[in-house]
């Protein structure tokens, strides 16, 4: 694979960012389902709870592998666990950048911000701010475009006494607040990471559904997580199942035991894969390194 073609792959990339957008799968109840995923489990917050997980701050390196250059590296990931009082905030950053000559090409940056109840694993409040900028045209001979970006704020409170999320989208009081009912079996958006800190469901051969609000698209969605065996030393692998064929994405993550940095257990490696021409691997470093510049697709 050429860089030209490796940097077309990053495009799709940039809009697909593990988190809030880069996890989500399919959209809400579907008419049809895959036969492995009849008999999945379902996952409720009690299963969850009670989430004494301790502080931890861990940092990635985006990855894009290519077969000539070797690993560009196209960003970083952020998970950071924190304790409020008798609730866990778990906070994903991640940021990805598409850099041509010294340009940046396209870049995204996300953050999703969750607090979850230890007590009950019930969400209680989502967060979601994002942006994507950059040029368009520029590899059809084109003359290069002003820079365009987009970007969002959003924030779900779920109210569980009166069964509703209140979905309001940044700080102007004059943007529209939206209204949904609460099923009783929803799950946080990121409950299949606490699914996998609380070590649960390693049982060969078992799926796991797990019915969660996406704030990004403001809609119910099934996801499905399945225990895929032990890899090396204490290491265990999870990956997603897609609820059917199409366009959709797989991700694959490497859990292993605890450190002095992270207590609760780490992510050795994560695979996500949006459909390009090479899967995007995070893998654990420094914040220093995590933090440095992206290696240029072209130069």
């Amino acid at each position: 694979m050429n860089k030209a073609k490796t940097a077309a792959a990053v495009v799709v990339l940039a809009i697909s960012v593990w988190g809030m957008a880069g996890r989500a799968q399919g959209g809400g109840r579907q008419g049809y389902m895959k036969p492995e995923l009849r008999g999945a489990v379902p996952v409720t917050g009690a299963m969850l709870a009670p989430l004494r997980l301790v502080p931890q701050e861990v940092w990635y390196n985006a990855l894009v592998q290519d077969p000539r250059h070797g690993d560009y590296k196209v960003g970083y990931l952020l998970k950071k666990l924190e304790a409020d009082g008798n609730n866990l905030i778990i906070t994903e950053q991640v940021r990805l950048v598409m850099k041509i000559y010294s340009v940046d090409f396209q870049s995204s940056e996300f953050t999703i911000t969750e607090t979850v109840s230890m007590d009950t694993g019930k969400p209680l409040e989502v967060v979601f701010k994002g942006r994507i900028a950059g040029y368009a045209y520029w590899f059809f001979g084109v003359s290069m475009p002003p820079e365009s970006s987009v970007e969002m704020d959003k924030k779900a409170v779920y109210d569980w006494n009166r069964k509703k999320i209140t979905v309001t989208y940044g700080n102007d009081p004059k943007a529209p607040v939206r209204s949904y009912a609460i099923e009783n079996n929803t799950v946080p958006f990121c409950a299949d990471e606490i699914f996998v800190y609380r070590q649960l469901g390693r049982q060969d051969g078992k799926t796991y559904h797990f019915r969660r609000f996406n704030l990004l698209q403001e809609k119910y969605e099934d996801y499905y997580l399945k225990y895929g065996g032990t890899q090396g030393k204490d290491t265990h692998k999870y990956s997603s199942v897609p609820p059917g064929w199409g366009e959709t994405m797989v991700n694959s993550m490497w859990f292993g035991p605890p450190t002095d940095a992270a207590p609760n257990g780490i992510f050795q490696k994560i695979i996500a894969n949006p459909l390009t021409d090479r899967y995007t691997t995070y893998l654990p470093t420094t914040k220093e390194d995590a933090l440095k510049p992206v290696t240029p697709m072209l130069e």
